[in-house]
């Protein structure tokens, strides 16, 4: 067994910051990033490293508060990936593994009337990735739907904070990703948690 070298990567970005309120911040960045490439030859299903990929894209991402009563943490991509120089394989113009073209994210918490109680939402999204370089298989888009809520209080000196949570309300089969292997989505999933600090 051969341990592959680090993969080199080059990255250009130009951002922009604007902060409308003390506690928001929102953030625009265009960008480039070239490193090596990475794949498994079927031929010889040996795991190599020989070309260059691309990632050109756009990103906006926001947190903070917009209300006294409201935060939100979130953000979106657009992303334009290929595949540059394939070194000895005919890869030249695929797209690579895990770069879906878009992609977006929203978290939410919003805090109630009643004191230390909050309840939250969120929800993921990205476009079909390619599963292997030749592009013959891809991943579906997905969209998943997580909420819930908190309530924080204090109990003779001793802060107690309890936390129910749906993750992917809708049931929704899904990959999550692929990396070195493709990652399932979790089925739709109850939580629940109880924190005492002393």
């Amino acid at each position: 067994t051969q341990i592959a070298p680090p993969v080199d990567a080059e990255q250009f970005e130009f951002g922009v910051k604007w902060q409308p309120r003390s506690d928001l911040v929102v953030t625009l960045a265009a960008f480039q990033i070239d490193r090596g490439l990475e794949f498994l030859d079927t031929a010889d299903n040996v795991f190599k490293q020989d070309g260059l990929q691309r990632h050109r894209g756009v990103d906006l991402i926001f947190s903070g508060a917009v209300t006294d009563d409201l935060r939100l943490l979130g953000g979106f991509a657009f992303l334009d990936a290929d595949i540059v120089e394939a070194g000895e394989m005919a890869f030249n113009g695929s797209t690579p593994r895990n770069a879906p073209k878009f992609s977006a994210s929203l978290y939410a918490e919003y805090a109630l009337p009643i004191s230390g109680l909050f309840v939250n939402a969120s929800i993921e999204h990205k476009s079909e990735q390619q599963v292997d370089i030749p592009n013959l298989r891809t991943i579906d888009n997905f969209t998943r739907i997580d909420i819930g809520g908190r309530y924080e209080f204090e109990f003779r000196n001793t802060h107690i904070r309890m936390t129910a949570n749906i993750q992917n309300i809708t049931d929704k089969n899904y990959w999550a990703s692929y990396d070195q292997g493709l990652v399932l989505g979790e089925p739709r999933t109850f939580n629940f948690g109880f924190d005492i600090r002393f």
